[in-house]
């Protein structure tokens, strides 16, 4: 088969936060709600990804300050309101003991709830009896304004409030055969950190280590970096060996950029587009050409399973090397590094999970 050229576009596809969109800190990423005497319920709203049987929800808890147990139920969507309906149709009890501050949970249902794709659902949070008062994590977005919500939160205080459409949930959605499936606007997470490297750091390289189904073309890779001043780094991509480099672009420093120490930075191969083959791992890395450090933002999920619910599944992965050393893999992790493809292979077709739709050449 051979290469149809598609554009160009981004694998895996970057979130519409700011995990994807901007070198931020791990505190500026997360923005909980609270669960409280004030707020009684708190509601994560999502389109479901997948027909199917729901089976287990994640979420993050913030901090704990007094934990009671709270029933965990999915609700239908009142169509006058866009609020959850009130009615429990499923639920699971996270108990008290299961709650510490900063901490990722999930529930099993007691009954599983069964959705065709594109079904809305609501998750509600409310306290089984007592009261208590924990907070609910979600992400942050400083430049989604609601515009590619299909995630939000709501908050209960004697009546719904608003939908809050700039803050998506942190939310995992499982089916009853373990499949998970990408909900864009959720960004399940447990952290979301910077990691410096330099030539004289041990790792001096990161890489996001990944494979595709299908055969593509690749022109280059994007990530949102900070530059100490005066860094420059090489963006690489290795073959299969994880030492023979097929594309890069060296010498990259923050004058190359919009902005004087970070942004977003895209990198063109000089040896132009490389076509990869089809259930092959690769590396796209960031590697620092100075004792001078530069930061690259690097997510973490509870279990490797929950990268399923990310574009590109459990294939894109955080992998890391000093010197000549090999690559090291961590399946839990993923770097903020992100392929441009422009070409795919004809009458291939991909996991669902790499865009979210399906990948057809």
């Amino acid at each position: 088969m051979s290469i149809v050229d598609v554009g160009q576009f981004m694998l895996p596809t970057p979130p519409a936060t700011d995990v994807g969109q901007q070198s931020r800190a791990a505190a500026a990423v997360l923005s909980p709600v609270d669960l409280d005497g004030s707020n009684t319920r708190q509601a994560f709203t999502f389109v479901a990804p997948h027909a199917g049987d729901i089976h287990t929800l994640g979420f993050l808890l913030g901090t704990v300050t007094s934990a009671q147990d709270v029933t965990v139920s999915l609700q239908d969507i009142d169509l006058t309101t866009g609020a959850p309906d009130g009615v429990q149709d499923q639920t699971a009890t996270l108990a008290s003991g299961s709650q510490s501050s900063d901490t990722w949970v999930e529930v099993t249902l007691g009954t599983d709830r069964t959705v065709d794709e594109g079904d809305h659902v609501a998750m509600v949070l409310e306290w089984a009896g007592t009261q208590g008062d924990i907070e609910i994590d979600r992400c942050t977005c400083e430049s989604r304004g609601g515009s590619v919500a299909s995630s939000w939160n709501q908050a209960y205080a004697g009546s719904w409030g608003a939908k809050d459409t700039d803050n998506p949930p942190i939310l995992y959605v499982e089916y009853s055969d373990a499949s998970s499936y990408w909900i864009p606007g959720t960004e399940p997470l447990t952290t979301h950190l910077g990691e410096a490297i330099n030539t004289g750091t041990t790792p001096d390289q990161i890489a996001l280590k990944f494979k595709f189904p299908v055969s593509v073309r690749v022109a280059g890779m994007f990530s949102p970096m900070d530059f100490a001043a005066n860094a420059t780094v090489g963006m690489i991509l290795y073959d299969s060996d994880g030492t023979s480099v097929l594309g890069s672009r060296t010498g990259y420093d923050e004058d190359e950029t919009a902005q004087s120490s970070g942004g977003p930075w895209a990198a063109f191969f000089t040896q132009g587009p490389q076509t990869l083959t089809a259930d092959t791992f690769y590396y796209a890395a960031v590697k620092p050409e100075a004792a001078i450090s530069v930061t690259l933002f690097v997510t973490t999920v509870d279990a490797a399973k929950i990268l399923d619910s990310w574009s590109g599944g459990q294939n894109f992965h955080y992998a890391s090397k000093t010197d000549a050393g090999a690559w090291s893999a961590t399946t839990t992790k993923r770097p903020c590094i992100y392929l441009i493809v422009d070409g795919i292979e004809s009458g291939g077709a991909a996991d669902s999970r790499l865009v979210g739709g399906g990948l057809v050449g």
